[in-house]
């Protein structure tokens, strides 16, 4: 079994990098299962206490697999969103590189499209890849990150088959507050970012900005082509060894990221609020080459140029036994690609000159009350659109307009008396997908449907059971839905290729687990399930073209494990654990029983942190186990930078000194190289360096 990769050996000696660095309020504190409060923007303490006992938060809801990750000062300087969520037991994140890459999260084992982005409980993916909001995420302005696994919870709309990540964006805290950073590290990156809030009376607002930029040139460790010599083998070319690997530079690789945000809000009653907020970014990114030979030698001419801007209008109500929120919001996003390498060396895919244009709008309503006896129901009642444009400028030509409406109802009735609760998540969707242009206009040589219909409902179950104080257990299940994003209906580019007829897909998942914790630790454990139907898969067609189709079935099965502890106020352990495996289950299949990719079999993170008289050290290690870039679990031609699919390793350090309302911090990520380390031979950068200073009011 692949299990059986995961020796004691390589797992101590993975776990053995863990020390890294934070702020006394750098460290990010991630806690399974307990709701995490909002934080100040800072505290002049070195403590590292977890909740006491008397001040244990309640239970999540029983139907709502929770995980809270809270990022320090350190991580929302030198850190990032992909090292912050790979921490996490059962996810998985698989990058590309840094800020406008590609970044995607699995959670669970599910694909990176079943999992739902939100921003404050506003749903940033109605239609498009959830990876077109992840990497450019500025960690500055965020408070704590919510994952919840299998299913959104009642209070989100939507019912994504993996899970959801909901980002809370930093509040502005009592009085006036300001903070401002500068920082700079390798490959010529440098960082910039501040923000101003207030809170007076009934009023309080916040404005923030950011920029970064970096040179992008990195080196990396490559097996020097061998999937592309002459006389490839048919069950794929032979890896090479760690000793055989060639470093190179990774080129044409810059990016520029600025972003602004802006809210104000009205409190008339501490449970009651009305809030406008909306949010401008620009980002700049060239785009390197993706084969191994393809080095600093070769000059590649391609880049994207992206813009976005979104815009929410909020309320909140709440008294006695009752309690609602309006939200409204729209989003639109532009993203212009130009590729004049005409295939000489370069991206590979031809002259190329596209845009892309994506918008929504969603508008929600939700609403709670106690009912008495240990009874409550909530509803939920939410209607969106989304939309697609895609425009080839070299051949002046544009693609229909693709339309998706969307409506969607909730309810979800409770109930909990001593020490036992359940919960029922009802859900129904109806979609209406219409295109513009004339009806036999076709798409990769299929026609497109002049319009498409679906509707849905989802039912999801959960119960827990309170041991003691601190203690329960919990059990959850339910099914899913998924319709196709725009890009897999409709391509990208030309080299990745829609496909119109695609199936919706649709599964079932649950869990069982028991949580437990004390003064100065905690602990949780959790076995999941999985089983998914038409499937939705990237398959390669030709050398330089791939197509989305339907799987028939996927099977997943697998535990996790993770533990915090503070036995002192002067340090801090955290370890995550996950084993499972992700296969093909399509009967008579000649794939049925073969891995999924990108699903590692086995995945690992510590955390050990340090404090004392303002300074901290800590650290991070990250294992993988056994996992393969591609269906057929061999090596193939996209397999560009394999060297090692059986397992890979990372530590980062960081250090930091904080002095009443001045931080300093220097950190290194991946302190052993990149020999060991590719995650899915994508190239990453390999070791480098950042430091950064942060002053605040």
């Amino acid at each position: 079994m692949p299990f059986a990769r995961l020796t004691p050996a390589r797992m101590l000696g993975s776990l053995a990098c863990a020390l890294a660095l934070a702020s006394p309020d750098a460290w990010p504190a991630v806690d399974s299962l307990p709701v995490v409060p909002p934080r100040a923007e800072a505290r002049n303490d070195d403590t590292l206490a977890l909740p006491l006992a008397s001040s244990r938060p309640a239970p999540p809801p029983p139907a709502a697999a929770k995980a809270v990750i809270v990022p320090g000062d350190v991580d929302r300087q030198l850190g990032n969103l992909g090292d912050m969520l790979q921490r996490l037991a059962g996810l998985h994140v698989l990058r590309t590189g840094g800020i406008g890459d590609w970044l995607g999260v699995s959670v669970w084992g599910s694909s990176e499209y079943q999992v739902n982005l939100y921003v404050d409980g506003v749903l940033q993916n109605q239609a498009t890849d959830p990876s077109l909001f992840l990497s450019d995420r500025d960690l500055s302005g965020v408070e704590r990150i919510e994952v919840y696994k299998g299913l959104a919870p009642e209070n989100l709309p939507g019912a994504p088959m993996g899970g959801a990540i909901n980002i809370v964006t930093r509040s502005a805290t009592e009085g006036a507050d300001g903070r401002v950073a500068l920082g700079a590290g390798s490959f010529g990156s440098l960082r910039a970012n501040g923000s101003a809030g207030w809170e007076q009376g009934h009023w309080r607002g916040r404005v923030t900005a950011a920029r970064e930029q970096a040179d992008g040139d990195f080196p990396y460790y490559d097996d020097d082509g061998t999937e592309f010599l002459p006389g490839r083998f048919p069950n794929g070319a032979p890896r090479r060894g760690e000793g055989d690997l060639v470093r190179k530079i990774r080129s044409n690789n810059a990016h520029g990221y600025t972003d602004f945000t802006g809210d104000i809000a009205w409190r008339p009653a501490p449970a009651s609020e009305v809030g406008l907020s909306a949010e401008v970014s620009h980002l700049d990114k060239q785009v390197p080459a993706p084969f191994p030979d393809v080095d600093s030698t070769v000059r590649v001419e391609a880049f994207r140029a992206s813009d976005r801007a979104s815009g929410r209008a909020r309320a909140r109500w709440g008294a006695g036994n009752a309690e609602a929120t309006a939200d409204l919001s729209g989003s639109w996003l532009r993203d212009v690609y130009v590729d004049t390498s005409k295939a000489g060396g370069g991206i590979g895919v031809g002259y190329d000159n596209d845009r892309n244009a994506y918008g929504d709008g969603l508008a929600s309503l939700w609403g709670r009350i106690d009912l008495g006896g240990g009874w409550s129901v909530s509803a939920l009642a939410a209607y969106g659109v989304a939309a697609f444009f895609y425009t080839d400028r070299l051949a002046d030509r544009t693609f229909p307009g693709l339309f998706r409406w969307t409506g969607e109802g909730k309810l979800t009735p409770s109930w909990s008396r001593g020490r036992h609760s359940i919960q029922a998540v009802l859900g129904s969707v109806i979609t209406l997908q219409e295109r513009s242009g004339g009806p036999r206009l076709g798409y990769a040589g299929k026609t497109l449907p002049a319009s498409e219909r679906d509707a849905n409902a989802n039912l999801r179950l959960g119960y827990q059971y309170r041991i003691r104080e601190g203690w329960w257990a919990s059990a959850q299940a339910g099914n899913a839905y998924r319709l196709p994003t725009f890009l897999e209906k409709y391509g990208d580019r030309g080299s990745v290729l829609g496909n119109p007829l695609l199936k919706p897909e649709s599964g079932l998942n649950g869990s069982v687990g028991l949580h437990g914790e004390g003064r100065g630790w905690s602990a949780e454990t959790q076995a999941f399930a999985s089983e998914g139907r038409d499937i939705i898969t990237l398959e390669q067609t030709a050398q330089f073209t791939l197509v989305f189709r339907n799987l028939d079935r996927t099977r997943i099965l697998g535990a996790e494990a993770r533990f915090n502890a503070t036995p002192r106020p002067w340090t801090r352990s955290e370890l995550d654990l996950t084993f499972q495996q992700a296969v093909n289950a399509t009967q008579g299949s000649s794939e049925q029983g073969k891995l999924l990719p990108y699903r590692p079999v086995s995945q690992a993170s510590v955390r050990q942190v340090f404090t004392r008289a303002g300074w901290t050290l800590a650290g991070t290690g990250y294992y993988q186990g056994l996992a393969y870039p591609g269906g057929s679990n061999m090596p193939g031609i996209f397999d560009s930078y394999s060297h090692n699919t059986d397992w890979q390793t990372r530590c980062d350090l960081d250090l930091s000194w904080r002095a009443r309302h001045l931080l300093l911090a220097a950190g290194v990520r991946n302190v052993f190289d990149q020999h060991a380390f590719d995650f899915f031979n994508i190239p990453l950068p390999g070791r480098s360096f950042a430091a950064t200073v942060q002053a605040e009011l």
